[in-house]
Parts: C-alpha cells; sequence; structure tokens
C-alpha cells in the first residue's frame, strides 16, 4: 500500500511540475490553452465511463472465474470507445472552428486554441485504449503494475519531452499538448505489454485466494460477535 501511495504522489507531482510550465506562456497562448483542455473536457468523460464500467465487468468476470468473459470485456470497451472516438472526430473535423469561435476571446487566441483542440483530438484514441487496458488491468488485480506504468510514463517520457519542447524548441502550449500526446502513446504502451504478459489464470487463483480469506475472516468475525 505504501509503495502505490509513494508512486502515485511522484506521478502527480510530476503532472504538477509539468502544469507549471503553463505560467511562462503569454496571455494569448495561456487563453487558447485553456480552452482546448477545456474542449477537450467535453468529450473525454466518454473515456472514463467506460473505464469504469471496464473495470467493473472485469472484476466481476474474474470474480466468477471466467477469464475470457473478462478479456472479452477489455476489447469490447475500447472498441466501442474508438467507435466514439471516431465520431466525435469526424464531427469536430468540421465543427471545431466554429466550436473554438464561441470560446476565444480574439483571434490569436483562437489560433492556440484551435491547434491545442487539434493535438487533443490526436491523443483522443491512445487515450481510449490506454483507459480501457488500464482499466483491465487495475480489474484482474494487477492495480501496481498500472500505477508504475503510469509512473514510468510521466516521468521518463512526459516530463522530459515536455521540457524539451516548451523549453529548448521553444513551442509554447504546443510543447504542453504534444507532452500528454507522448504521456497516453506511452502509456498505452505500457499497458499493452502489462496486458499480453499477464499470466491470468495467476491472476485468477490470487484473486480467489483473496476472496476466501475475506470471507473467513468476515465469518470470524461474526462468530466473535455472536
Amino acid at each position: 500500500v505504501l509503495f502505490r501511495s509513494a508512486m502515485s504522489w511522484l506521478d502527480l507531482i510530476t503532472k504538477e511540475i509539468i502544469s507549471l510550465f503553463s505560467t511562462q506562456l503569454s496571455l494569448s497562448e495561456l487563453a487558447g490553452y485553456t480552452i482546448g483542455q477545456n474542449l477537450y473536457k467535453l468529450v473525454s468523460p466518454m473515456t472514463f465511463a467506460l473505464d469504469r464500467v471496464t473495470m467493473t465487468f472485469v472484476g466481476t468476470a474474474m470474480g466468477d472465474r471466467s477469464i475470457s468473459r473478462a478479456q472479452k470485456s477489455i476489447k469490447v470497451a475500447i472498441t466501442l470507445g474508438l467507435c466514439g472516438a471516431a465520431l466525435i472526430e469526424s464531427v469536430s473535423l468540421f465543427a471545431k472552428e466554429q466550436l473554438v469561435s464561441l470560446l476565444s476571446p480574439s483571434q490569436e487566441a483562437w489560433g492556440h486554441a484551435l491547434t491545442v483542440f487539434t493535438f487533443c483530438l490526436i491523443q483522443l484514441p491512445f487515450d481510449v485504449i490506454a483507459g480501457g487496458l488500464s482499466s483491465g488491468i487495475k480489474g484482474n488485480g494487477k492495480e501496481r503494475a498500472g500505477t508504475f506504468v503510469s509512473l514510468v510514463a510521466n516521468t521518463v517520457f512526459t516530463f522530459p519531452s515536455a521540457y524539451y519542447l516548451f523549453f529548448i524548441l521553444k513551442l509554447g502550449a504546443r510543447a504542453l499538448i504534444l507532452s500528454h500526446v507522448v504521456c497516453d502513446l506511452a502509456k498505452m504502451l505500457g499497458y499493452l505489454i502489462v496486458y499480453k504478459r499477464t499470466d491470468w489464470q495467476y491472476q485468477l487463483t490470487l484473486i480467489s485466494k483473496n476472496n476466501k480469506s475475506k470471507f473467513h475472516g468476515k465469518l470470524d468475525e461474526e462468530t466473535v460477535t455472536q
């Protein structure tokens, strides 16, 4: 528990440090970056909803000792997510300029917002796949491995790329959003490796043992109470 908490803390700190880079942006870039990110938040709840449902279905399937159903739940969730992402990106392809115009306070901010939102749409498929795999990994009991992947993605890939793109190449708001794309791509590949290397039968055994110990512990508590 302490190890997972420490990794989550380091992961959060890394994200916060990267977010501080935005204080170096000009007012128009900062406005554009904020607008682009907020527009993306209108479509990203789809991935969060699928992630929660996936984790629940995978956890239930593993509890029922059905590995095939657990794996199928992950694949179905990712497929549905990608179909939703394709629909969102198809609509945004024709309407993103109008959407950005509704929120942009100036022409200069509009240009930055449009760039950021475009990169966010590129990020969306990676986000969907990474989220589905992450939820599946948590559902089959490998939450520690998933947390480790997230930490490595942020510290080894996202932070260096954000620093290089922002301070060396001077890409401004584009550097920050590109670092998010790098992060989701790294997470997707990391989760895929964990998923492919998972011994599902072993995880099923661990979950069964854990459930039995909880059951016996509950019986002992009831016996003591009586």
